[in-house]
């Protein structure tokens, strides 16, 4: 696998915490944090104490839908505002030329054309999620 891998249980884990890590930087109250996902009886649960751990999930709020982008529901003073953030936050990111090379159009051509392939390769398992109780 390429610049993110999943292929084991702890490597997951470490993809989710640095997804909740990273992402609080711009939108801390929708990262609530990392929730262990175990096989139980009826599927699978999620924070429960019962069962054997699978795999992990990064947990967020749900977003009010007035809160979400719709077609032209934005006006120029929202995106002026959210322009000069994103701005902001990236003039205050570390950066190197090490870190360049992460944005180069050869390493994300080469990132995107990784990611069909290795969809195209794997079917999706469909699964039953149940919510268990947290104990």
């Amino acid at each position: 696998m390429g610049f993110l891998d999943y292929s084991t249980l702890e490597k997951r884990r470490v993809c989710c915490e640095d997804e909740v890590r990273l992402n609080r930087r711009l939108c801390a109250d929708a990262y609530l944090g990392v929730v262990v996902v175990k096989a139980v009886d009826c599927g699978f649960g999620l924070d429960t104490s019962d069962g054997e751990v699978v795999d992990y999930a990064v947990k967020m709020r749900l977003l009010p839908q007035e809160r979400l982008l719709a077609e032209n529901a934005v006006g120029r003073e929202t995106l002026t505002e959210l322009t000069g953030r994103l701005a902001a936050f990236h003039g205050s990111s570390e950066s190197s030329k090490h870190i360049s090379t992460f944005g180069s159009r050869e390493t994300v051509g080469g990132n995107w054309q990784e990611n069909f392939d290795q969809t195209d390769q794997g079917k999706i398992k469909k699964s039953s999620l149940c919510l268990a109780q947290k104990a």
